[in-house]
């Protein structure tokens, strides 16, 4: 049962410290990044603000001109419409004029027939009969010479007066012909113009269209750049509340470094991880903070700043191994030899793994029942994490000069 109760709290150990979130052990670098990151954002949306609101204007005085010139084409339409309407005025005055030229001509056409029929039948009563020409029997019919006379005035008369019948006549079907004539010119003249002019119609309109669908995605396009114009500069003011966070952020972690002043400068980014371990892990914020101490020498050391590795952890990390001279206290005497020693991606990954190695029952045999910093120091150099001896007294001493405690949750 105990094994069992034991493995749960190892499972639940390993899940709080899978699970913990990136600490602040590099908010000032990345805090800072992060300003500028949104600075950077800011500006470049800025411009590409300035480009849209370009396009946009551009599109505006594109929208103006083709309107421009929609209108003038709607003032050419309603012109050419008033000369189509004029000229059709024209053609129906002239058809009127050809009805009532047929009319005429009918009219004279039935008058002529009439004549002819009626000089022809004059003709052929008077002048001919059974194939014998009358104006010979009318001649030798008269009296005396004077009726004589009077007769061949007569027949001249008769003559000429049908004559000149004739004649009308057919100075009046060639004066109606060459009018018939002149019209039906005129007409087809007036419907080739009108043909004409309904092409042009069409293709003012089909122009017009053409420049109406133009006007209409230059809208489109205009709606788009609004929209993306929208959204740029609600970028814009996403990317201004991020600075002012982080910009919060910063101002929070320089005021907690301030109240850390008594730590080595390049330790105290390390406290705020070290407190979220404390609430996750239980392990005591002072323990972790004075190992770092230690290690380090009160400054970041090669190995932490060229393998991120904080407490001088052994063997293959996941960002490799790293090899360097190390000092090692073997039966009494201090020797230095070449180890291995884990390298990580960043400082964090390093404290998780320390708090991860303390979990590991070679410690938690002695830490398990640890009730003050003093217990859990010992503990560690119990378990074998360093092979110096004073190695526990050296970190109740640093945590002792420099106020460690204060930065524990309570346990201890």
């Amino acid at each position: 049962m105990k094994l069992l109760l034991r493995f749960c709290l190892v499972v639940i150990i390993f899940i709080f410290l899978t699970e913990t979130p990136m600490a602040s052990a590099e908010n000032a670098n990345d805090l800072k990044n992060k300003i500028n990151q949104d600075i950077e954002n800011r500006e470049k949306t800025l411009d590409d603000l300035q480009d849209k609101k370009a396009d946009l204007n551009g599109i505006e005085g594109q929208q103006a001109n083709i309107t421009q010139k929609v209108q003038e084409l709607e003032s050419q339409i309603e012109e050419y419409n008033n000369k189509i309407q004029v000229k059709q005025d024209g053609i129906d005055k002239k058809q009127k004029e050809v009805q009532s030229l047929k009319k005429h001509i009918k009219s004279l056409q039935d008058q002529m027939k009439k004549r002819k029929e009626y000089i022809a039948k004059r003709m052929r009563a008077t002048y001919k009969q059974s194939g014998t020409h009358q104006y010979l029997k009318l001649l030798l019919d008269s009296e005396d010479f004077g009726d004589f006379v009077s007769r061949i005035y007569f027949i001249s008369q008769i003559e000429k007066h049908d004559r000149a019948i004739l004649d009308e006549q057919m100075d009046d079907k060639k004066k109606l012909e060459k009018n018939q004539d002149e019209l039906k010119n005129t007409l087809n003249k007036l419907n080739g113009d009108l043909q004409n002019l309904k092409n042009l119609k069409s293709t003012l309109d089909s122009k017009k269209a053409s420049q109406q669908a133009y006007l209409t995605r230059l809208k489109e396009k205009g709606n788009e750049i609004q929209t993306t114009i929208k959204s740029k500069q609600q970028q814009v003011a996403y990317y201004k509340k991020q600075e002012e966070i982080h910009r919060a952020e910063l101002k929070e972690w320089e005021r907690k470094l301030l109240s850390n002043s008594n730590i080595p400068k390049e330790i105290q980014q390390f406290v705020d991880p070290a407190q979220q371990l404390d609430k996750s892990t239980g392990i005591p914020a002072a323990i972790t903070i004075a190992q770092i101490i230690l290690e380090s020498g009160g400054q970041l050391s090669t190995l932490a700043t060229e393998a991120k590795n904080l407490f001088g952890i052994k063997g293959q990390g996941p960002a490799g191994t790293y090899i360097i001279d190390t000092n090692e206290v073997v039966n009494g005497n201090t020797i230095t030899v070449k180890a291995g020693f884990k390298k990580y991606d960043t400082y964090y990954q390093s404290m998780v793994d320390h708090a991860k190695t303390l979990q590991l029952s070679r410690y938690q045999n002695y830490l398990r029942n640890a009730h003050s910093l003093e217990d859990y120091a010992y503990g560690i150099q119990s378990g074998g994490y360093s092979t110096d001896p004073t190695y526990a007294s050296k970190i109740l001493t640093i945590i002792k000069d420099y106020g460690l405690a204060k930065y524990d949750s309570g346990s201890f």
